[in-house]
């Protein structure tokens, strides 16, 4: 069975430098992080589907799982009469 290793977790950080939740959720990785994260992960039984999954989703850090209301006016509220 594999494991976590520090490899791994370094493999999958973004051009940023970090992880997103997704991916910490594939290794059942609770956020936010907490300092020594990724010491206590390190040895932790994982599937190949978790690693798949993990890489999977490097650097997707902005996408939103569900829309958002957005507001398309050009007009200041302050300033409508």
């Amino acid at each position: 069975m594999p494991v976590i290793t520090r490899e791994l977790i370094m493999q999958g950080r973004s051009d940023a430098g970090g992880w997103n939740r997704a991916q910490l959720k594939a290794f059942g990785i609770g956020w936010p992080l907490t300092p020594g994260w990724v010491n206590r992960s390190l040895g932790r039984g994982i599937t190949d589907k978790q690693i798949e999954r993990f890489l999977a989703v490097k650097g997707e850090a902005g996408k939103v799982s569900k829309p958002r209301k957005v507001c398309l006016s050009t007009t200041n509220p302050s300033e409508a009469a």
